[in-house]
């Protein structure tokens, strides 16, 4: 609802005050009048200026704590990073060791067939069987890089895309 109240208005309210307080009562009338609309303005005033201070007050809150999500999210992604190098040095070091207790494996595998071999006499097939025992480690040897050069292709089609949607 609009309260515009225009001049020919403004003269019936001051008709109709005059009638019903009189001529006497009149000016006082309308300066307690003003002096209520002043009080009424400058109250607005103080409530407009309290407004903004508190809306001002709650962007900066919301600014730090918009920071504050931001500064969490970086740090989970680095965490994040650190915990999958982490996993992937782990990874490399454990394939190494398999190599490392397979390597050792075959050697005493070899070691004990070249024992049994000459600890039985008569058995002239010993120096064969050495020879085939070489040529299956080199074989396993090959098999073994083939294996991991597979694995390491998978483990790098596995890494998710580390960039977030926002």
């Amino acid at each position: 609802m609009n309260a515009n109240i225009g001049t020919g208005e403004i003269i019936v309210i001051l008709i109709v005050a005059l009638l019903l307080v009189g001529p006497d009562k009149l000016p006082k009338l309308a300066k307690a009048f003003g002096k209520a609309v002043a009080g009424f303005k400058s109250y607005m005033n103080d409530v407009t200026a309290d407004l903004k201070d508190v809306s001002s007050e709650f962007k900066d809150v919301t600014d730090s704590v918009s920071n504050i999500q931001k500064d969490m999210q970086k740090t989970m992604k680095e965490a994040m990073g650190d915990v999958d190098d982490t996993v992937k040095s782990v990874d490399k070091d454990l394939k190494d060791v398999g190599k490392d207790l397979n390597k050792t494996v075959k050697k005493v595998d070899k070691t004990v067939n070249e024992s049994t071999e000459k600890a039985l006499p008569g058995k002239s097939e010993g120096a064969g069987d050495a020879e085939d025992v070489e040529e299956e480690d080199a074989e396993a040897e090959e098999e073994d890089d083939a294996e991991e050069t597979a694995a390491a292709s998978e483990d790098a089609d596995d890494v998710p895309d580390e960039t977030p949607e926002e």
